[in-house]
């Protein structure tokens, strides 16, 4: 998983259950807030999918890291988080291992 040291974005989250498989990169809107009671449908429905397409593990990323996120205009402050979310989208389709 690849968090903002604040904790307040999540960029990444690799997950991988088959050795030797495409890696899928899924682009999600924005990151849901999750725990051990709360679940969010979206990625479970997804890696089922997967796993049933035959691949190996996905790298699900946001267009929007901060959580409870829902704006279209950037704040100013944000600009340095949306680049490296920008950079970890980037890095994760460029990976030769993804598809």
């Amino acid at each position: 998983m690849h968090l903002a040291k604040d904790g307040k974005h999540k960029f990444r989250l690799a997950l991988e259950w088959g050795e030797k498989k495409p890696i899928a990169v899924v682009v999600m809107t924005s990151p849901a807030e999750v725990n051990c009671i709360v679940t969010d449908l979206t990625p479970s429905l997804d890696i089922k999918s997967l796993h049933s397409l035959g691949y190996g593990g996905c790298d699900p990323v946001n267009l929007a890291s901060k959580h409870h996120y829902n704006k279209l205009i950037v704040d100013k402050k944000e600009e340095d988080y949306n680049k490296e979310n920008e950079e970890v989208i980037q890095s994760c389709v460029a990976d030769e291992k993804n598809v």
